[in-house]
């Protein structure tokens, strides 16, 4: 993660109930998934307040002298599209339209939704960008037929965008308002648990094995999966980034020495040489490009590479 970067990255997930059609954008990031650790910030006691992706790179950025990052500018797996269309279309590269791009991305923005896009682990139905679906910030207002007085069909009315930003502007509300949305959030409360006040704090200090009946993951599983943290639990499954990864840009706080990008003739030993299934035509030059991808260094000849594996090697030694 960059951790100095402003959030960006928003679901375009929209809530969808009769008659009525919010997107996430329209409301307060003080309501998102990935806000809701800020509500028990003051609580030393309550583990919560570290769910979290902020600062996961703090003890790296405090020894950065001896941390580098090598990222590629023409990364597929980690690169980011800055104006998605919608979950579904991330996957097609700007260049070419190809379905493999953007595969990080995708598995941040499909948190807490049911969608049969399974990638990461991303698609499962807990927090996330989904909304809630109960009391109090959803009900449902029956409207009546105006001749005979029955009751034709119920409206579904979540909490608008306009009513969470009066509230959380509001000098006598905004307490009370944030005080709910610790067992009460917008976002899907889901695993339950997490979100009750009673349980909450106890959840956020265990492990999956201790907690199998709240979640997908149980006695079936490997020993390393039981012993996560359901801190780190959370944070795959549950809670979404809003910055972008490291690997596909530059990390400006590490400054020009430390970092390497490998889409360059630093790097790649021949650009005029580098394999055609790593050429691709961009769509913006009109011309045939060299990329690299997630696991080039690997994928692609030693013979291509090999500047990339020195360099590393001189920076140990330095």
């Amino acid at each position: 993660m960059y951790d100095d970067d402003r959030p960006y990255l928003i679901s375009p997930e929209t809530f969808e109930g009769t008659g009525e059609s919010y997107p996430w954008q329209a409301y307060a990031e003080e309501v998102y998934a990935s806000e809701w650790h800020r509500l028990f910030a003051d609580d030393p006691n309550d583990e919560r307040r570290n769910v979290t992706w902020r600062n996961r790179l703090r003890l790296v950025q405090s020894k950065a002298a001896a941390a580098y990052n090598f990222y590629s500018s023409t990364e597929d797996v980690l690169g980011i599209s800055r104006d998605p269309k919608g979950i579904r279309t991330l996957f097609q590269h700007p260049w070419t339209g190809n379905f493999i791009f953007y595969v990080w991305q995708v598995q941040e923005l499909l948190k807490g939704l049911e969608i049969l896009i399974n990638i990461g682990g991303g698609s499962d139905p807990y927090a996330g960008w989904g909304f809630t679906t109960s009391l109090p910030h959803l009900e449902r207002i029956p409207i009546f037929d105006p001749s005979t007085g029955q009751t034709l069909f119920f409206k579904t009315i979540l909490t608008t965008p306009d009513v969470v930003k009066a509230k959380l502007a509001s000098s006598t509300e905004r307490a009370a308002f944030l005080a709910l949305l610790k067992t009460d959030p917008l976002f899907r409360p889901d695993p339950e648990i997490l979100c009750t006040a009673t349980e909450g704090a106890d959840f956020a200090k265990g492990q999956v094995k201790d907690y199998v009946n709240e979640l997908n993951y149980g006695k079936g599983e490997s020993e390393e999966v039981q012993n996560v943290w359901i801190t780190d639990w959370l944070l795959a499954k549950a809670f979404p980034a809003r910055t972008g990864p490291l690997g596909s840009r530059e990390n400006v706080a590490w400054g020009l020495k430390n970092n390497f990008n490998m889409t360059s003739d630093k790097f790649m030993t021949d650009p005029a040489k580098w394999p055609e299934q790593r050429k691709m035509i961009n769509k913006e030059t009109k011309k045939m490009e060299p990329v690299w991808w997630h696991t080039d260094y690997e994928d692609v000849a030693y013979l291509h590479v090999w500047k990339l594996y020195q360099k590393i090697v001189d920076l140990s030694k330095e």
